[in-house]
């Protein structure tokens, strides 16, 4: 029988033979939400369903960095860590949260996980949550992973033993952020990206861009010759789905890491065309590589990686096609949106008309997106017929400059995408958006969505009054 159903029969029962009793102060660890059964109820009534250790994790240092700022961030860390809790504990696991920065969970007798499963779990746990936290860029964070006999944590009235849980917090193993790599898994080094000895790695979580990619020698082609800075990262953007009102797609960024912590900055397109091509090229291939890992992990995630017209046609197609097919042909045609930018009227001396072009790009992907922000004639567009048609907005910028430029893109948007679904990047609630244009809006990113994180976002809701206001 299910944990929840033998703690509701035994607390109806209870009911039955007891008058109401009067309303309480809720403490730290009653119901998480209404009508749920608590980490309390369940070491009062029935201990021996959660099995012999009670495990713990606490985010106390990070508590202590924010200071005043704890209450902002407070909630979004209690919801990832739900996201995270109920991904991981399954449903024979509970937890709870203890003293607003620490959290107390078993994975339950019934799970039958041996001890050191348990506690490779645990410390998953501690690892993922780290990995999400330091999107946020908690310089110094910490957290601390222990566990305590469920027998111990218990007092004879079938309270929580809060000496004993205090003890082993102040105990707890330490996972710093520098000890957490890509791909979630504690490491004994310094370094980020798994070599060298971590100087110069910068801030922790971010994924260098590695350039040229293993395999291709530079000589072959003027931008394998091209040589990145050190400090590019590769970063991700939330991307929000109207069809299920979820963020559960991705687009990947570079970013650069500026100052002694390595914090992330905006970084400018370069100037020089093969330089540019190669930026483009390191993120493509290193989101690929991403994307398998997010298969591995049954994540469900996809991503999309935006090229350039100039990067994907000419002397740079068969290059740009090379990379694109180092990922599984399989694995593209599902997770993998391309974004195809910097379209223009006429193609460079001896590159693919664009409608051959997005039907190439197509072969390589589940579908391509197009961005209009370049196009000045909509006849360009005839004929033409990507997934959705889209532009940039500029949603942190205000001011009479930023207002004018949304305007200008929105009503471009109106002339050429008469029927097309549609995608915007930068949205926000305070953004005027025509009817007519929301209701063809099939992708969205913007401030309510999230900002760049080091690695893919864990998928979630988002209601489109929270992205797009009204």
């Amino acid at each position: 029988m299910a944990l929840g159903k033998i703690v509701r029969q035994i607390l109806r029962r209870e009911a039955e033979e007891k008058p109401p009793p009067k309303p309480a102060r809720r403490s730290p660890l009653e119901d998480l939400e209404e009508g749920s059964i608590s980490l309390a109820d369940v070491l009062r009534h029935k201990p021996e369903t959660l099995g012999a250790v009670l495990h713990i994790v606490t985010v106390r240092k990070i508590r202590e960095i924010l200071g005043e700022e704890w209450p902002v961030y407070a909630q979004k860390i209690y919801a990832l860590a739900d996201r995270l809790f109920q991904r991981h504990l399954g449903s024979f696991g509970i937890y709870a949260i203890h003293e607003e920065d620490t959290f107390l969970f078993s994975f339950g007798a019934t799970a039958k996980i041996k001890p050191e499963e348990e506690e490779a779990k645990s410390q998953e746990i501690a690892s993922d949550l780290m990995r999400w936290l330091i999107g946020d860029t908690f310089a110094g964070a910490e957290i601390g992973i222990a566990k305590v006999a469920t027998a111990d944590a218990r007092n004879p009235d079938g309270s929580l033993n809060t000496k004993v849980v205090e003890t082993a917090r102040a105990q707890a193993r330490i996972i710093r952020a520098v000890d957490v790599t890509p791909e979630g898994r504690t490491g004994g080094g310094g370094s980020v990206s798994g070599q060298g000895d971590g100087k110069g790695d910068g801030a922790p979580g971010w994924r260098p861009l590695a350039w040229p990619p293993d395999g291709m020698k530079r000589g072959q082609d003027p931008v394998l010759d091209i040589a990145l800075p050190p400090d590019l990262r590769l970063g991700f953007r939330p991307v929000w789905q109207a069809r299920n009102e979820r963020l559960d797609l991705a687009i990947c960024e570079p970013l650069r890491l500026a100052g002694e912590e390595g914090r992330p900055a905006p970084l400018a397109v370069p100037r020089n065309p093969d330089a540019a091509a190669a930026l483009e090229l390191a993120v493509m291939k290193a989101a690929l590589e991403q994307m398998e890992r997010e298969i591995e992990r049954r994540s469900g995630l996809t991503l999309i990686v935006p090229l350039s017209m100039s990067t994907v046609t000419g002397a740079r197609e068969a290059l740009a096609m090379a990379i694109a097919e180092t990922a599984p042909a399989g694995a593209r045609g599902r997770h993998l949106f391309i974004e195809l930018r910097g379209v223009s009227e006429v193609p460079q001396q001896g590159g693919t008309p664009l409608p051959q072009l997005l039907a190439r790009l197509r072969a390589l992907s589940r579908d391509v997106l197009l961005d209009c922000g370049d196009v000045g004639d909509a006849a360009v567009l005839t004929g033409l017929m990507p997934l959705a048609l889209g532009t940039r907005l500029r949603p942190k910028v205000s001011g009479p400059a930023a207002a004018a430029h949304n305007a200008t893109e929105l009503r471009r948007l109106a002339q050429f995408a008469e029927s097309l679904p549609l995608y915007l990047w930068g949205v926000s609630p305070a953004l005027e958006l025509p009817a007519g244009l929301r209701r063809r809006l099939v992708f969205a990113s913007g401030p309510a969505a999230g900002g760049l994180v080091p690695e893919p976002p864990v998928p979630k809701p988002l209601p489109a009054a929270d992205l797009l206001g009204g």
